[in-house]
């Protein structure tokens, strides 16, 4: 998957917000070695529990080494709060603590191998003070370092933190998945739903864990024109022949994957965000609100259809934010259908201390804040294959957030970011199971933190902005990548789009093909890579150039030498598909020169041109410009105008003179010969 800015932007706020980057937890390339941790076990010690640490060390540079020592250093005084995780996982904090144990490795590695390492830290609870909590450890060798966390319980000394989850699944940004059919986006889509596809890994990776999934309709809603088998019928077996194999191989994956889909949610409730998961402030910003309806009503359609009780009330936008101003904002953007519920990031609601899930607006909308550093910790497993160290991490953070108000009730939700690599997907389910099965967290489902909400806090009307926040500028939220200039663009060429299918042969396959990439453009995936929408819509764009000029009038110079006669005018089809009933408007520019007729429409096969002939009369000699506009049979244009240029040269009566006394001297010419041949034979 492409990879924008906006990643390492996330990942610089998740170091602020009590995240590592995956090299500082997972494993870490220095002087020539990788450190990786594999294993920590137990993932909560108890009284008289070692924690066992294994992992492997790899010599990711050119020349033979001698096999380092690991060694392993760690504190036995846990860290108190969310910062202290922060900036422990960054590898800010030198190392204080003791030497606690090693693992001398034999041998030499060759440049790519590697030797595995285990290393114990004796019975930390025993020796820890406190009755829970994160204690800091560290694992160095040959100059690289890693640091991670041991989590230990003595005694269940608070409330435990209530834990929802919500995983979107949702296509990736990749503008194969758009446009025209053929191979690459046959494989594009291969990528999302096929056999070992993001979508399939990530349904395996929440499947039996308790996490709320949040899909888009496209992925539950395949193409229904195309029938799985070629029809009996005459006239639909031979189009169903037309159809192109990609698109056909594209269509009975899509099917299958929805019948996955169906299979897999059973009873479980999700949410089905509108279709095409559009970025809904984008919509607001750039008056696309217009496209909202149908988006809605097509998720409404796709969730009826599936089995269990599935929400389409609830709004996820994509840049967080959930203020009491949004929240208005979103209302109105949902108008008849109704939003109960708002998904966003706690970060955006301010305070010191991180907000609870369960919010509500002044009007009474759920407001669902999900933790940022939990979530965000999730983007590190692309690197974390394992999911151990973003599991650590997790229990780590969990802490802090426990240690904020460890008396009281307090409700976590976690939002699984859409951006999430595909790589990631194979350790989620080890980093979340973890989670979820720490002592002090208590699943809890999405529908239960709404429920909560009817008590939860008012959230603040107006958002903080960004540029307020005391964030550095390179961490705060990337502008949304659908801009008003690539609006116009788009829904510019849509319409001359629309307009050619009114004449098409295909021109239903056509506008229908289009009209969906043009919802997909709505689409908040590609805030993470704004490129791939730009050539999304370049491609809309081609669309649309190519239905304004496929179909065009030849612009030429005519001579016509009569005053009245048949003026013939070409129109050409540089399209691979006919086109019928093209409607040809001819306005002369001039009084000198007059149309007699309307010329009926015309049909054009593909790649093929006709010509018209109109009867006219010249009225006076000169140059006369004739404008030509085509149009489909409802009048909609088709394309610019043309024009084409009449030379008249029209004979008036004096051609008739002309014509008489050419005759009469004929005629004479002719006496004259007759009698001089009489009198050449009298003589």
């Amino acid at each position: 998957m492409p990879r924008h800015p906006v990643m390492a932007a996330l990942t610089t706020l998740l170091l602020l917000l009590g995240v590592a980057p995956s090299t500082a937890t997972a494993a870490t390339d220095l002087a020539g070695v990788r450190i990786a941790v594999t294993t920590i076990a137990p993932m909560v010690a108890g009284d008289g529990d070692d924690v066992v640490i294994t992992g492997r060390v790899t010599n990711v540079g050119s020349n033979s080494i001698d096999a380092p020592d690991v060694q392993l250093r760690g504190s036995f005084t846990p860290l108190t709060d969310r910062a202290g995780v922060a900036a422990w996982a960054a590898g800010e904090v030198a190392d204080t603590g003791d030497l606690l144990d090693h693992d001398a490795l034999a041998g030499r590695l060759a440049p790519g191998a590697g030797a595995s390492f285990r290393v114990v830290m004796k019975d930390p609870a025993a020796t820890a003070g406190p009755a829970y909590g994160a204690l800091p450890i560290s694992l160095s060798a040959a100059g690289a370092r890693i640091t991670s966390f041991v989590t230990y319980q003595r005694r269940r000394e608070y409330v435990p933190l209530q834990l929802a989850v919500v995983a979107p699944l949702t296509l990736a940004p990749d503008s194969a998945l758009v446009g025209d059919y053929g191979p690459e986006r046959h494989t594009a889509w291969e990528r999302q739903l096929g056999t070992g596809g993001r979508l399939p890994e990530l349904i395996d990776a929440t499947d039996d864990l308790p996490v709320t999934w949040a899909l888009d309709p496209t992925i539950a809603d395949p193409p229904a024109e195309i029938p799985a088998e070629r029809p009996l019928d005459d006239v639909a077996g031979a189009a169903w022949d037309r159809i192109g194999a990609d698109q056909k191989a594209e269509t009975a994956l899509r099917r299958s994957f929805a019948a996955r889909l169906r299979d897999d949610l059973g009873t479980r409730p999700a949410l089905v965000l509108p279709y095409a998961d559009p970025d809904l402030s984008a919509l607001v910003a750039t008056h696309l609100n217009r496209y909202f309806p149908g988006l809605i009503a097509t998720a409404t359609r796709v969730a009826a259809d599936l089995p269990g009780h599935h929400r389409v009330d609830v709004a996820w936008p994509a840049d967080g934010l959930i203020g009491g101003d949004r929240i208005t904002a979103l209302t109105a953007l949902y108008g008849a259908a109704p939003l109960s519920a708002v998904i966003g990031a706690g970060s955006s609601l301010g305070g010191t201390n991180t907000p609870v899930a369960a919010n509500r607006a002044a009007g009474g909308t759920a407001v669902l804040a999900y933790d940022d550093a939990l979530s965000g910790a999730l983007l590190g497993l692309a690197a974390d294959p394992d999911g151990t160290a973003t599991r650590q991490l997790l229990l780590a953070q969990s802490l802090g957030l426990l240690a904020e108000f460890p008396s009281t009730r307090r409700s976590v939700l976690i939002a699984i970011p859409r951006g999430l690599d595909p790589a990631a997907t194979s350790g989620l389910h080890a980093a979340l199971a973890g989670l979820l099965d720490a002592p002090w967290i208590t699943a809890t489902s999405l529908d239960a933190l709404r429920t909560e909400t009817a008590l939860g806090p008012i959230v603040p009307q107006t958002t903080t902005p960004p540029a307020e926040s005391g964030l550095p500028a390179e961490v705060l939220p990337p502008a949304a990548a659908l801009t008003p200039a690539r609006v116009r663009a788009a829904t510019t060429a849509l319409r001359s789009i629309a307009a050619m299918a009114q004449v098409r042969a295909d021109g239903k396959a056509n506008l229908g093909l289009w009209t969906e990439t043009f919802r997909q453009l709505l689409a908040s995936r590609w805030r993470d890579d704004p490129a791939a929408l730009g050539h999304a819509i370049g491609l809309v764009r081609a669309a649309g150039a190519e239905a304004r000029k496929g179909v065009a009038v030849t612009p030429e110079k005519i001579n016509f030498f009569a005053d009245s006669g048949l003026l013939t005018v070409t129109v050409t089809n540089d399209l691979d598909v006919a086109v019928d009933g093209v409607r040809v408007d001819l306005t002369p520019l001039s009084n000198r020169f007059r149309l007699e007729q309307t010329p009926a429409p015309v049909d054009i096969g593909p790649r093929s041109r006709a010509n018209l002939r109109i009867r006219a009369t010249a009225l006076a000699a000169g140059d006369v410009p004739i404008k030509v506009s085509l149009s489909t049979p409802d009048g909609r244009r088709l394309g610019g105008d043309a024009t084409v240029l009449v030379r008249a040269y029209p004979t008036g009566a004096w051609i008739y003179w002309v014509i008489g006394a050419a005759a009469l001297l004929l005629f004479a010419s002719g006496l004259i010969r007759t009698r001089r041949r009489r009198r050449k034979a009298g003589s």
